[in-house]
């Protein structure tokens, strides 16, 4: 029994000290803050090394389609690019997810953490505000297992992808080639 008394008591201190070490660093906040954040803050680092926390804004933005609007969250940042709707719940006809990046490349998207089925629509801006449809991958299946993953690839650099749930591209008559107008 003294020789476990001799030992918890340094192992305690050392515990204490550890904490005290992670958490006057920030470390420990930030690991909270990073693995119990939704999916709509944005993480900001400084120049100067300070990070801090802001909400990307929602749903607030549209894009139109042969007259048809679909409301859009966007997700513009690198975290929400690599989030995306995994986890999200089936979107309703007129909505989807728009994914802006800072240049025209290959993209590819897979379905992780998926919970229903996605056309992935590749598009090319022409303008700030405008692109055009130069493909679609249709009803994009969620993922089920890492042994039959799946990549859908744009057929030339885009710098937007738009996601809609599976049909949509069909069922709202898009066709390759259209213009996409884009609003905030």
């Amino acid at each position: 029994m003294e020789a476990l008394d001799k030992i918890i008591g340094p192992l305690v201190i050392g515990i204490i000290i550890l904490f005290i070490i992670i958490y006057s660093s920030g470390a420990l906040n930030n690991l909270v803050i990073f693995l119990l954040r939704p999916h709509y803050l944005r993480r900001e680092v400084a120049p100067d090394g300070a990070v801090s926390y802001t909400y990307d804004k929602a749903a607030s933005s549209s894009v139109a389609i042969n007259n048809h609007l679909i409301r859009v969250t966007l997700a513009e940042t690198s975290f929400s690019r690599s989030k995306g709707l995994s986890g999200h719940a089936p979107l309703a006809s007129d909505e989807g997810m728009l994914f802006l990046f800072p240049r025209a490349t290959i993209q590819s998207f897979w379905m992780k953490d998926m919970l229903f089925p996605l056309d992935i629509i590749w598009l090319q801006s022409v303008s700030a505000k405008e692109a055009k449809i130069i493909g679609v991958a249709k009803n994009a299946q969620p993922l089920k297992s890492l042994l039959n993953l799946e990549y859908f690839t744009s057929p030339a650099p885009v710098d937007w992808v738009l996601e809609v749930s599976a049909g949509t591209f069909d069922s709202l008559k898009m066709k390759v080639g259209d213009s996409a107008t884009f609003s905030r």
